[in-house]
């Protein structure tokens, strides 16, 4: 879904926990564990499987977020009076 949406191959992790490994990372590199953010993701980061975006559905996810758009630009006005 965020392939189609993004329009842009999504890369899946083995990991459940991105955050936590990319702290852990950070970390490695603080204390001189690893060089650098690439030597990090060499040793702690396994990719899974890439979601190639399609474009049918990009289309469609792009009609909605125009009608989106329009639906906030209306709404926007009743929502910044009631807290002037």
């Amino acid at each position: 879904m965020k392939a189609d949406m993004l329009n842009v191959p999504m890369v899946a992790l083995k990991t459940v926990d991105a955050g936590t490994v990319g702290s852990a990372m950070l970390t490695g590199i603080a204390i001189g564990l690893f060089h650098d953010l690439q030597d990090a993701a060499v040793h702690m980061v396994q990719e899974m499987k890439t979601y190639e975006p399609r474009s049918a559905m990009h289309e469609k996810y792009m009609r909605i977020y125009e009608k989106y758009q329009n639906v906030y630009q209306a709404v926007r006005p009743l929502m910044c009076e009631r807290w002037v």
